[in-house]
C-alpha cells in the first residue's frame, strides 16, 4: 500500500462469491487502521461472513460498528433481509468493548465476564419451532476449565455454554450430553446450533459433535441474550462475531460451508483511504476446485499439545501429502498474527523465536499447486523458561499466566488444576492466606525436586484449612445458628479459641458449638456471650496440604494450620515414594496430626527440619472422643514403614487440652517400621509420648540431643522393637509422667547411653518381655517422686540379656532401686544379684539448677571423668552453652578432663583466652588453643593423626580434629556441629559454624610429610553462594575420585604381585616334578 503524501491508510478488505457483493453488509471481511505508505497487508481467508439475503435468515450481526449504519458501542445494526428490523442493544455499563481489527470478519466485540458485558436481543423477535444459530467465537487466554461461558440465553432452559473442556447446550430444559470436543483459546472457531423439529444439533468448525432429543415446542428469542444467560448469569470471555439466526433448520452441508470456502469462483477486492482520499483495486477472481484439499500434520514441536517448554522459541514445520503452495501461521500471543512460512516441496516451517513465558496457541493453513485450502488442528505450548509459578491470594488473578511475581495466580485451586513439572518452584506471596487445599500429586525427580517456597516481604504465607462461618441469625437467647453443608470439625472464634461440642442445640451452654447433621445446621454460644457480628468464627475442614504417590518434593517457609484432620498428608497406595524435604514450616491448630506419612508401600528419605509443630490433636477439646486414638505431632503411621526419615531441629509444643489422660497417644514423634532415622536436635513439650519407636521392621534408629520434658506419659517409648543397631544417646528427658524408658513389648532396644532421665511418675525402665536386650551405659536417672522403681520387670521377666554400665542413680525420696519378678532390690542387692551395674554409681549427679530444668554439671559432680569411653561416633556430647531455641553445641569428650561424662553434658572448665598458643593434652593427643589474633592472620601448624586445633567464633568455643592422614590427603572434622571434609595438598575447605549462611572459618591443607599434615587455619566472612557450595563439591569429587584410582592402584600392585607368587610357585613345582 502506497500513498502519495505517505499518510497513515485503513484498509478495508471484501470477498464474496458474488462480483456484486463486495460491500459492507455483504463482504466485508477484514479491516486494518495506521497502514504505515509501503507497507503489506495480508489477510487469510477461509470463509466468508452470512449474507443479508440468505433463506430463512432472521438476524444477522456483523459486529463491525458501522456509523452508516447507525451503528455505535451500544447499538448493533440487523443486517437481515431488508435490514434495520429487531436489532439489538446494550446499556452503557454492560457494553462489550468494540475492536476494529480483531473480528474473523472486520471488527468484533470483545465480551469482559468479570464486566458483565452482554447485548440484550430486541422484544420484536418471535418464537421458532425449528431454527439454526451460528456466530463466530473466539475465547480469551484468561478462561477457566469446567467454567460455563454463555454465547446466547433465554433462560436456565435455554441456553448455549462455551467451555474449554466441552459444550453444554440446553433447549426446552433438554441438556446436550455435555460433548467433550475442546476449544482452544485465542482462536477463532465456528459453532453452530440447530434444531430440527425435536433433534438438536450441535456443529463446532462445520463438523457434528452431539445430536439429542430437544422436544417440539417452539422457543422464544425476544429479550434473549449475546453474551450471556438471563438474568445475567454465565457472561461470556472473549470475542464473539458473525452471529446469525435462521427460522429454518440447517443441514450438515449448508453448516459446513459456513464455516469454510466451498467449491467455486469468489471474487476479493481492497479499498484504501487516508482519511481524505480513498481508492479501490481491481477486483480479482479465483476459483475453489473439487479436489481434495492436502492433508497437513505437524511434525514439530513435537510436544504433547497443551505442554510446558523451558526454551524461549517453538519451532513450527508441517509436512503434507502433497507439494504446499503456499503456507500461513495463524499464531497468537494475545492478539493474532499471520506469519509467512517457507515451504520447500512438501514442508513448510517458521521458528518463531525470543518468545517470553506465556500460552501461545496457533494452527497452519496451506494451500496446494490448485489452490485448495485446508488447516492443521489447533495447537497450544506454554513456554516457561523460569519453570515458576506465583500466587497471591489479594491481588492475584487466576487468568495470568502466575510466570512472575507482577502477573501471579489468585487461587490454590488454579494451581492445583497445574501438571507441574520436575524442576518447578512455586511462590506463595508473605502475608497472605488461603482458605483452601493445597493438592500435590505431580513428582520432580532426583535432579529436579518441585519446590514450594514464599516471595515477598511480612509474615510466612497461610494455608488454613478452615472456612469463614457466616450467615448468623439468632436462635434464642445467646445461642446463633446458620446453615452448614458438612460436619465442621473443629470450631474457632477469633483465630485462636476453639470451642468444645455441646450436647444440643436447646442446652448449649457458653463456649460451646453443636452440630446437627440432620439439618445441616451449626448452632454457637460463643464466649462470654458474645455477638457472632462481632466475631470471626471458622470451620475447619480435612486437610491443609495433601500429598498423594508423588515424590521429590520440597517446602519450605510456610504456615499451616487449622484442619479437622492432619495438616500435612502424605500418602501412597502402590508404588514406594521418597525424597520429601520440609524445612521452616510452621503447623499448628491440627485436629490430629500435624505431620501424617501413611501408605501402602513405603515412604522413604522425608526430611522435617526447623520447624515448629504447635497445639495438635484438637479434636480431643470436643471431649467426645471415647475410644484410643493416635495424633502424634509427627508419625509415620501405617504397618509399611519407610526409610531415612531426617527430624531434625524442630519444636514441637502441646498444650495439655488433654490433661494427662494416657488412653490416648498425642504423642511428639512416632514412627513405625522406619530403617535408620535420625531424629536430633528437636524440644519436645507438652505431649502424651515424647519419642515413639514402633514395630519390628524399626532398624538403625538414632536419636540424639533431643531436649524432651513435661510429658503426660513415657519420655520415649520403644514398642514392639528388635534391633541391637538403635542408638539413643546425649539426650535430655525430664518429668514424664509415667515411665522413662518404656520397653513395651520390646525384645532389642539398642544402645542407650550419655542421656539424662529426671524424674517419672513410675519406673525410669520398665521390661514386659522375656529375654528382651538393651544396653545402658553413662546414663544419669535421678527421681524425685517416691513412686516406682529404676529398674522394674514384670512377673516371670528376666533381665539376663540387658547390659547396665557406668550410669549414674539418684533419688531424693527413699524407694526400692528396682522390682524384679514382684521382689525389691536396694542399689546393692541389684548389683550384686544380677551382676549389673558394678561399675555404675548411686549418688547425687550435682546438676547446677535441676528445678530450673538446668541439668549442666558442678564442678565437683561424680559423674566428671567417671563415663566410660564408647569411642566414635558416640565421642559427642553437649556443651553447657547449649539452647535449643538458639543453637545447640556438641564438644569432643576426649578433648576435656581425662575420662568420658556420665550424662549428656561435657564439663566445661572456666578457660582464660590469651594471645599466645596453648598447648594441652587429653585422651593422650595434643590439642593447641589458637589465639583470636592468630586465627584472624591465619595460624599455621604441623599436625597428626588425632592431633587438634581449638579456637573461637563469636565467642563459642569450636575444634578442628585431624581425624584420617594418607600419603596425600587429610581427613580433617570440625565441631562443635560436625562436620568431614578430606582435603588434598593445596586445598582450602570453607565450614559454616553460626547457621547465618556466611563461611566462618577456612582450612588449608599446605602439605604432608612423614603422615603429619600442615594445616592453615583462619578466620574468614564470605556469604555462601550456590557457585561457592558448587565449587566445594567439585572439589570433594575430585578428591574421591583421586582415592577411588589410588585405591585401584594399590589392588593392580597387589594382584601383580599375587600373580607373579603363583608364576614363580608353578615353576618351582614344574621342576621339582621333573626331577
Amino acid at each position: 500500500m502506497t500513498d502519495p503524501e505517505a499518510d497513515a491508510m485503513t484498509v478495508y478488505v471484501y470477498a464474496n462469491n458474488d462480483s456484486g457483493g463486495l460491500n459492507n453488509s455483504d463482504g466485508l471481511v477484514y479491516i486494518e487502521e495506521n497502514v504505515a505508505n509501503g507497507s503489506e497487508v495480508t489477510y487469510n481467508l477461509t470463509a466468508l461472513p452470512v449474507k443479508p439475503s440468505e433463506d430463512g435468515l432472521v438476524a444477522l450481526w456483523h459486529f463491525d460498528n458501522l456509523s452508516v449504519f447507525g451503528e455505535n458501542d451500544t447499538y448493533f445494526y440487523n443486517f437481515a433481509g431488508s435490514g434495520g428490523i429487531n436489532n439489538a442493544s446494550c446499556s452503557v455499563s454492560t457494553c462489550p468493548d468494540f475492536n476494529i481489527s480483531e473480528g474473523k470478519f472486520g471488527g468484533s466485540f470483545n465480551f469482559d465476564n468479570s464486566s458483565n458485558d452482554e447485548i440484550i436481543l430486541d422484544s420484536g423477535f418471535t418464537s421458532y419451532v425449528n431454527f439454526s444459530i451460528m456466530a463466530w467465537i473466539k475465547l480469551d487466554v484468561g478462561v477457566i476449565p469446567g467454567i460455563n461461558y454463555a454465547l446466547w440465553g433465554k433462560d436456565s432452559m435455554n441456553r448455549i455454554m462455551i467451555r474449554t473442556t466441552d459444550h453444554y447446550i440446553e433447549l426446552n430444559d433438554n441438556p446436550s450430553q455435555g460433548s467433550s470436543t475442546t476449544s482452544m483459546v485465542g482462536f477463532w472457531e465456528h459453532i453452530a446450533i440447530i434444531k430440527n423439529d425435536s433433534t438438536g444439533n450441535f456443529y463446532r468448525n462445520g463438523v457434528l459433535i452431539d445430536s439429542w432429543f430437544v422436544g417440539t415446542t417452539a422457543i422464544d428469542f425476544s429479550s434473549s441474550s449475546i453474551g450471556s444467560r438471563p438474568p445475567g448469569v454465565n457472561f461470556f470471555r472473549g470475542n464473539i462475531d458473525e452471529f446469525a439466526i435462521y427460522n429454518i433448520s440447517l443441514n450438515a452441508s449448508e453448516v459446513l460451508d459456513k464455516y469454510r470456502l466451498g467449491e467455486g469462483t469468489y471474487y476479493w477486492q481492497v479499498n484504501v483511504s487516508d482519511g481524505a482520499l480513498s481508492n479501490i483495486s481491481n477486483m480479482v477472481e479465483f476459483t475453489v476446485d473439487a479436489t481434495a484439499p492436502t492433508s497437513l500434520n505437524f511434525t514439530s514441536p513435537a510436544l504433547d499439545n497443551a505442554s510446558i517448554t523451558t526454551n524461549n522459541w517453538i519451532f513450527v514445520n508441517v509436512t503434507s501429502s502433497e507439494s504446499i503452495n503456499t503456507c500461513l501461521l495463524d499464531w497468537n500471543n494475545g492478539s493474532t498474527q499471520n506469519v509467512s512460512m517457507s515451504t520447500s516441496g512438501t514442508n513448510c516451517f517458521v521458528n518463531m523465536t525470543n518468545l517470553i513465558d506465556y500460552v501461545y496457541t496457533f494452527k497452519v493453513w496451506a494451500n496446494d499447486s490448485a489452490g485448495n485450502l485446508n488447516s492443521t488442528e489447533l495447537r497450544q505450548i506454554t513456554i516457561n523458561t523460569v519453570n515458576s509459578y506465583h500466587i497471591d491470594s489479594t491481588n492475584g488473578d487466576d487468568s495470568n499466566n502466575g510466570f512472575t511475581d507482577s502477573a501471579p495466580f489468585q487461587t490454590i485451586s488454579k494451581l492445583n488444576d497445574i501438571l507441574l513439572s520436575p524442576g518447578d518452584i512455586i511462590y506463595f506471596k508473605r502475608g497472605e492466606l488461603w482458605r483452601e487445599q493445597l493438592n500435590i500429586s505431580s513428582s520432580g525427580n532426583s535432579s529436579d525436586f518441585i519446590t514450594f517456597t514464599t516471595y515477598g516481604a511480612g509474615d510466612k504465607p497461610i494455608i488454613s484449612g478452615s472456612d469463614l462461618v457466616t450467615g448468623w441469625t439468632l436462635y434464642s437467647g445467646n445461642t446463633y445458628n446458620t446453615s452448614l453443608a458438612t460436619f465442621p470439625g473443629q470450631i474457632y472464634v477469633n483465630n485462636t479459641i476453639q470451642l468444645p461440642n455441646g450436647t444440643s442445640s436447646d442446652a448449649l451452654t457458653v463456649g460451646r458449638y453443636f452440630y446437627n447433621a440432620t439439618e445441616n445446621m451449626l448452632y454457637i454460644h460463643l464466649p462470654n456471650n458474645g455477638n457472632v457480628s462481632q466475631s470471626t468464627i471458622e470451620a475447619t475442614r480435612d486437610h491443609a496440604l495433601l500429598i498423594d504417590t508423588a515424590s521429590y518434593l520440597n517446602f519450605s517457609d510456610l504456615r499451616l494450620e487449622k484442619t479437622n484432620k492432619s495438616t500435612i498428608y502424605i500418602t501412597t497406595l502402590s508404588s514406594s515414594i521418597d525424597n520429601f524435604i520440609f524445612k521452616n514450616i510452621n503447623s499448628s491448630y491440627a485436629g490430629e496430626r500435624g505431620f501424617e506419612a501413611r501408605g501402602s508401600s513405603r515412604i522413604n528419605n522425608v526430611t522435617i527440619e526447623n520447624s515448629i509443630i504447635s497445639y495438635w490433636a484438637r479434636e480431643f477439646v470436643d471431649l467426645n472422643v471415647s475410644s484410643y486414638f493416635s495424633s502424634p505431632a509427627i508419625t509415620l503411621r501405617g504397618n509399611t514403614g519407610g526409610d531415612y526419615w531426617l527430624i531434625r531441629n524442630n519444636t514441637i509444643i502441646g498444650d495439655g487440652v488433654y490433661g494427662f489422660d494416657t488412653s490416648y497417644d498425642i504423642n511428639g514423634i512416632d514412627i513405625k517400621n522406619s530403617v535408620n532415622p535420625i531424629i536430633e536436635y528437636n524440644e519436645i513439650k507438652g505431649a502424651h509420648h515424647g519419642i515413639v519407636i514402633r514395630g519390628a521392621g524399626s532398624s538403625g534408629w538414632n536419636i540424639r540431643y533431643n531436649y524432651v520434658h513435661e510429658l503426660a506419659d513415657d519420655l520415649i517409648w520403644f514398642s514392639n522393637v528388635d534391633s541391637s543397631t538403635g542408638v539413643t544417646y546425649g539426650n535430655i528427658l525430664a518429668n514424664g509422667s509415667d515411665d522413662g524408658v518404656d520397653t513395651d513389648g520390646s525384645l532389642d532396644v539398642g544402645l542407650i547411653a550419655n542421656n539424662i532421665f529426671y524424674e517419672v511418675m513410675s519406673q525410669m525402665i520398665p521390661y514386659a518381655t522375656e529375654g528382651a536386650h538393651g544396653i545402658f551405659k553413662n546414663n544419669i536417672f535421678v527421681k524425685v517422686s517416691q513412686s516406682g522403681a529404676f529398674i522394674m520387670t514384670e512377673p516371670n521377666v528376666g533381665l539376663s540379656n540387658s547390659v547396665f554400665e557406668n550410669n549414674l542413680y539418684y533419688n531424693f525420696s527413699s524407694i526400692s532401686f528396682a522390682s524384679i519378678n514382684g521382689t525389691a532390690y536396694t542399689f546393692t542387692e541389684w548389683q550384686s544379684a544380677f551382676g549389673n551395674d558394678s561399675t555404675s554409681l548411686y549418688t547425687n549427679p550435682l546438676f547446677n539448677n535441676e528445678t530450673s530444668f538446668d541439668f549442666t554439671l558442678q564442678s565437683t559432680s561424680p559423674a566428671i571423668d567417671t563415663g566410660l569411653n564408647l569411642g566414635s561416633p558416640y565421642d559427642f556430647i553437649l556443651s553447657s552453652g547449649s539452647n535449643w531455641t538458639n543453637q545447640i553445641r556438641l564438644l569432643d569428650q576426649d578433648d576435656y578432663g581425662s575420662g568420658w561424662e556420665i550424662g549428656a553434658y561435657v564439663y566445661e572448665p572456666p578457660t582464660t583466652i590469651t594471645e599466645t598458643t596453648t598447648i594441652s593434652t587429653s585422651g593422650g593427643y595434643p590439642s593447641y588453643s589458637v589465639s583470636e589474633t592468630q586465627f584472624v592472620e591465619g595460624y599455621t601448624k604441623q599436625l597428626s593423626k588425632n592431633h587438634k586445633l581449638r579456637f573461637k567464633v563469636e565467642g563459642e568455643s569450636h575444634l578442628l580434629k585431624v581425624d584420617e592422614v594418607t600419603e596425600s590427603t587429610v581427613k580433617i572434622i570440625v565441631s562443635s556441629e560436625p562436620q568431614e571434609a578430606t582435603l588434598a595438598i593445596n586445598d582450602t575447605r570453607k565450614f559454616e559454624l553460626t547457621n547465618d549462611s556466611f563461611y566462618d572459618v577456612s582450612v588449608t591443607l599446605n602439605s604432608i610429610i612423614n603422615k603429619r599434615a600442615n594445616l592453615t587455619i583462619q578466620s574468614i566472612n564470605e556469604t555462601i553462594t550456590p557457585e561457592t557450595i558448587a565449587e566445594e563439591e567439585e572439589k570433594a569429587q575430585e578428591i574421591f575420585e583421586e582415592e577411588v584410582e589410588d585405591r585401584l592402584s594399590i589392588i593392580e600392585s597387589i594382584l601383580i604381585v599375587v600373580l607373579a607368587i603363583i608364576v614363580f610357585g608353578s615353576l618351582v613345582w614344574f621342576v621339582w616334578k621333573r626331577k
